[in-house]
């Protein structure tokens, strides 16, 4: 595990996982206990986003920053909005 400052502002990288670190702390002075917990908070919310998961089609539905989308493999669908006519 290691912090660092980047293109995007400080982070903290474990293996291949980066998580970035609040305003308000320091990554010269964070502690392991602050990071374990960032790292944590961090898997939560990924695991939040997960809605259902078909394995043996290679097929996610995520919620996203702009509501729920399909992932298949690299690319990315959105579900489209049908609006209904008033009678």
């Amino acid at each position: 595990m290691k912090a660092s400052i980047g293109r995007f502002g400080p982070y903290i990288q474990l293996d291949k996982l980066f998580v970035s670190i609040p305003k308000e702390k320091d990554p010269y002075t964070i502690t392991y206990d602050d990071a374990v917990i960032l790292i944590k908070e961090k898997a939560e919310k990924d695991a939040a986003r997960l809605i259902m998961n078909f394995e043996t089609e290679g097929i996610q539905v995520l919620n996203g920053r702009y509501g729920p989308y399909i992932k298949k493999g690299k690319d990315n669908y959105k579900f489209l909005k049908i609006k209904r006519l008033s009678s």
